[in-house]
């Protein structure tokens, strides 16, 4: 009779202890950031003086263009855009050697314009569509953005 109980106890041990998938433990999920809405971007844009002045073209999330007038002629684009999430982006700015504001800078592709990021977050942009805007004139008005509430919004 031991042979039986011997053959049990084995086949219980082989067959018939099942193992479950163990699920692994739930961990919270790392909180989704999100870009900064058109209204706290708004308030880092330059000042312009008369005689020219300032139409928002483009605001949604993340991203806020105004072009500058003379008139009803555009003559520049500033933009500012928050880049969280885009590392395409931000390797534009790679081996950037000029600087702005203190923040890396890099001309653009329009020619005319010299766009920095500030932050390793926000691409701040002046770009001429002109001869209206000199390189003194584009350098003011990028001097004139508020870094300062940039950074805030970048904590």
């Amino acid at each position: 009779m031991k042979r039986p109980l011997v053959c049990l106890s084995l086949s219980m041990l082989v067959f018939g202890c099942e193992t479950k998938p163990v699920a692994p433990p739930a961990s919270s999920p790392a909180p989704v950031l999100a870009v900064t809405a058109p209204e706290k971007l708004r308030e880092v844009f330059p000042k312009i003086e008369p005689p020219l002045s300032v139409v928002e073209f483009r605001a949604k999330a993340g991203i806020v263009t105004k072009h500058v007038r003379k008139g009803e002629l555009p003559v520049a684009t500033l933009l500012v855009q928050d880049l969280l999430g885009d590392s395409g982006a931000l390797r534009e700015f790679d081996g950037a050697t000029a600087k702005a504001a203190g923040y890396p800078a890099i001309s653009t592709s329009m020619g005319g314009g010299v766009a920095v990021l500030a932050e390793k977050r926000f691409r701040v942009e002046v770009v001429s569509l002109g001869p209206e805007v000199t390189d003194k004139r584009r350098q003011q008005w990028l001097e004139g953005f508020r870094w300062d509430a940039l950074r805030s919004l970048a904590r």
